[in-house]
């Protein structure tokens, strides 16, 4: 599933879209850059917290942590939130 998100750790953020993939109790991430190699996080679901879901700007997203980075997703097409929601909540 694709979607755009930021992911914040201390100074460093990265803004953009990124695929993401839930595989026995991981959130998956990778983000494509071209001929460069692409970037990667694995999300142990178990260590998530502060999850919440709101509107912002009219759109909806999902916020958590884990540890000292923050993830934020936006939903940006039909049926995002909901994937998320149901692999965030029933997973975590």
């Amino acid at each position: 599933m694709n979607t755009y998100a930021q992911i914040i750790e201390g100074p460093r953020t990265y803004f953009g879209f990124l695929n993401i993939q839930f595989q026995a109790g991981y959130m998956k991430i990778c983000v494509s850059q071209g001929l460069r190699r692409p970037l990667k996080w694995q999300v142990d679901l178990r260590q998530i917290s502060g999850l919440t879901n709101e509107l912002y700007l009219g759109v909806k997203r999902l916020a958590f942590y884990v540890g000292k980075r923050e993830y934020i997703l936006f939903g940006t097409g039909t049926g995002v939130v909901e994937y998320l929601e149901n692999n965030l909540v029933v997973r975590a």
